[in-house]
C-alpha cells in the first residue's frame, strides 16, 4: 500500500476526528455521504474517469445500508448514443410525467429478469464483450444489438485500481442531517478478471437509471443518472481486489 498512503491516512483520520459534520447536499442518500466527505477532503464533485484523491478512488456507504455501490458508469460500445437508444427502445412512460420515460433495471448474467411487466433482460458474457439480451413476453429475442467491449470496460474500471471504502453514520441535529465517518477499508490492486468472474456469478450487475426529475429546476425532464456496473455487498466488492487493509 504505497500510493500516498501516509497522506491519505492523515486526511482520513483528520476527517474522522471531526465527528459529525453537516450534510452539504439537500438529501441523505449515499451520494450525499460521498459529496460531504469529498467536501471535507477538499475534492471537487465530479464524475470523471480518474481516481478521486492521491490516486485513490473513494466509495462511501451509509452504515447498514443495502444500497448497491456503483463501480463505474459506462456507455455501451455499440450502438452510438447507446444510453438513449436503450431508453427509447425499452423505456416506459412515467406515471407523473407521461411525456418522459423511465428505464430502471438490474440486469444479471446468471438469471433473466422482467421489468414493467414487459421485456425480459439478461447479460451475455462473450469472449471479448458483454451483450445485452432483451426478450419479449414470449421469451423471443427483441433486441441484442447493445454490447460493451472488454477494452472499454477496462478503461472505465481503471480508476478503481486502488479504492477506499468509507462507512458513515447518520444523525439528525436541529433538523439537519449530519454524517460521521467511522471506518475506512483500503482495497488494493483491482483485477479485471475478478470482475468477469463476478459477472458470471451475478455479484456484479448492470443497472439502467433513467427517470425524470421530480423536483427542482429540471422537474419533468428526462434525467440519465448514469447506466452503471454495480455491486451490492461489501464482501463482493472486496473480492474484486488483490488485497485489503483496514485503515
Amino acid at each position: 500500500m504505497s500510493i500516498s498512503v501516509e497522506k491519505v491516512k492523515l486526511e482520513l483520520n483528520r476527517i474522522k476526528l471531526l465527528g459529525f459534520v453537516e450534510n452539504v447536499k439537500s438529501d441523505d442518500n449515499d451520494g450525499a455521504i460521498g459529496n460531504t466527505f469529498e467536501h471535507y477532503l477538499g475534492v471537487k464533485e465530479n464524475n470523471l474517469k480518474d481516481a478521486d484523491f492521491e490516486g485513490w478512488e473513494i466509495k462511501t456507504k451509509k452504515q447498514y445500508s443495502k444500497t448497491a455501490t456503483t463501480l463505474f458508469s459506462k456507455k455501451p460500445s455499440f450502438p452510438e448514443k447507446g444510453d438513449r437508444y436503450m431508453l427509447n427502445k425499452f423505456g416506459e412512460a412515467d406515471e407523473d410525467f407521461p411525456n418522459c420515460t423511465n428505464l430502471n433495471t438490474t440486469i444479471y448474467c446468471n438469471k433473466i429478469k422482467q421489468y414493467y411487466n414487459n421485456y425480459f433482460y439478461q447479460l451475455e458474457l462473450k469472449e471479448d464483450q458483454i451483450n445485452l439480451i432483451v426478450k419479449d413476453k414470449n421469451k423471443k429475442i427483441f433486441d441484442n444489438k447493445v454490447y460493451w467491449k472488454f477494452e472499454h470496460l477496462i478503461a472505465g474500471s481503471k480508476k478503481l485500481k486502488n479504492t477506499i471504502i468509507v462507512t458513515a453514520k447518520k444523525e439528525i441535529f436541529k433538523n439537519k442531517i449530519n454524517f460521521k465517518y467511522i471506518s475506512f477499508t483500503a482495497l488494493i490492486n483491482f483485477k479485471f478478471e475478478n470482475l468477469i468472474d463476478a459477472f458470471k456469478n451475478g455479484r456484479v450487475v448492470y443497472e439502467h437509471r433513467w427517470s425524470p426529475d421530480k423536483t427542482g429546476d429540471n422537474k419533468g425532464k428526462d434525467h440519465n443518472h448514469g447506466g452503471g456496473f454495480r455491486v451490492r455487498r461489501k464482501e463482493d466488492l472486496e473480492k474484486l481486489f488483490e488485497s485489503k487493509v483496514e485503515i
